[in-house]
């Protein structure tokens, strides 16, 4: 036998001897070279696990055959450094970053909660009317639809009561705005009344500018209460408008009242046409212009006045009917309603969505943190000395890694089973809804 087939039988560890008629094994043993390599740091056997190494060969020749799937009390206690080290990163892992996961998933389902709940109660909503009455959605879409068919069996019938002004949101304002250019006249004629000497103003003399403003205040509140003014009576006297767009009354008092109104509002319109044709008409006599010029132009103001004010009044009258303004109100309720039913139902889902997908997440955090104890532990120095010694006593079969298991680890397992079981109840829900 030459020397290299003696080495190779000395690598495999066992030889086969007839003793007394029976088959015995060789102890298995670490040749003398590896012992010597590996003490310089050439392997197999990293240098200060060589020990370790012949206390499992050895235990193996104790123990003799036997199941490889399972580690024997040599090989736990070889493993037990980097087994504790990953016990303790998988614990700092579950009361750490996984507990607060499952924290913020928590808080997810509890403002789900509180959205079911909002949902399960949104029958007790209240609306307001168009007369300040409190109205379940119920009642308020009843309401709403009545007034609506109402207004539209009038309208087919050729009633011009409920018509709408089609003109674009900035009208009302366009309309204000006409009435606008009264302002420097009003200014003017109140700057004549207090008296203000308009050339001592750039000369900075304190009570002709206090006089100045006092006069713009007065011009500018005129301007705006006449424009108001116009739309307020408009819009009262909308609540009166028959089927032909004309002003009607059912009682006579009701008919006082309104043509009283109509007479107040005619007398304001005129006192306003008249002091801006007074106005030009005075500074125009004063100028020494021509009569006919100054006389032109001050008709022509004074209605220019008046009519702005007729258009501001009939675009409040003409805007629809009082139908069509509870009609309004209650859309803009139910609108409202709806908008609020539907956010719910929107968030609702969002937040369904995201718990999924934290429990996704947490599920594979749980894996993770799991295969990173095993990989510290198969990756580990005293890991790869008992496979090497495996290797010498004949166990052919890889080390296992123990099962890494902890009260904190098996309450998280639970609670992420029970998360992921509640979300899927969830998302069954949001289905059949």
């Amino acid at each position: 036998m030459t020397d290299f087939e003696s080495l190779e039988r000395e690598f495999q560890g066992y030889r086969e001897k007839d003793v007394d008629g029976r088959v015995q094994r060789e102890p298995a043993r670490i040749p003398l070279k590896d012992k010597v390599t590996s003490v310089f740091g050439l392997g197999p056997v990293a240098p200060l696990q060589i020990v370790k190494a012949v206390a499992v060969v050895d235990e193996a020749n104790r123990v003799g055959v036997r199941d490889g799937g399972h580690l024997t009390h040599a090989e736990r206690v070889v493993l037990a450094r980097p087994v504790k080290q990953a016990q303790d990163t998988l614990e700092t892992q579950v009361k750490g970053l996984i507990e607060k996961k499952i924290d913020s998933i928590k808080d997810l389902y509890a403002r789900i909660n509180i959205i079911n709940d909002h949902l399960v109660r949104i029958t007790e909503v209240r609306l307001v009317g168009p007369n300040g009455e409190q109205l379940t959605p119920e009642e308020a879409q009843d309401a709403h639809d009545t007034l609506r068919d109402r207004v539209v069996r009038e309208t087919n019938e050729g009633s011009k009561k409920h018509h709408l002004r089609r003109e674009g949101r900035g009208t009302g304002f366009k309309e204000l705005l006409l009435i606008g250019i009264d302002l420097p006249i009003f200014v003017y004629a109140m700057c004549s009344l207090l008296n203000v000497n308009l050339r001592l103003l750039v000369t900075g003399d304190v009570p002709t500018l206090i006089n100045f403003t006092v006069a713009v205040i007065f011009g500018l509140l005129g301007t705006v209460l006449f424009a108001k003014l116009m739309r307020m009576m408009g819009r009262r006297h909308r609540r009166f408008k028959g089927a032909d767009s004309s002003v009607t009354a059912d009682t006579v008092t009701a008919r006082r009242r309104l043509r009283t109104e109509q007479g107040v509002t005619l007398f304001i319109l005129s006192a306003v046409a008249f002091v801006m044709g007074a106005r030009v008409y005075s500074e125009g006599t004063e100028a020494d212009a021509d009569p006919a010029l100054v006389l032109a132009l001050s008709v022509m103001l004074a209605l220019l006045v008046a009519v702005s004010g007729y258009i501001n009044y009939q675009g409040e009258y003409e805007n629809g009917s009082d139908e069509t303004d509870r009609v309004a109100h209650l859309s803009g309720q139910l609108s409202g309603y709806t908008t609020y039913v539907e956010g719910l139902h929107n968030q609702h889902a969002v937040l369904v969505e995201a718990a999924g997908k934290a429990c996704a997440t947490l599920a594979r955090m749980i894996v993770m943190a799991k295969e990173q104890a095993t990989h510290t532990v198969s990756t580990s120095t005293p890991y790869k000395t008992v496979s090497i010694a495996r290797s010498y006593a004949g166990v052919t079969e890889p080390v296992v890694v123990p099962e890494f298991t902890s009260e904190a680890l098996q309450e998280t397992q639970k609670q992420a089973a029970d998360l992921a079981s509640h979300h899927k109840i969830l998302t069954q829900h949001n289905k059949e809804a």
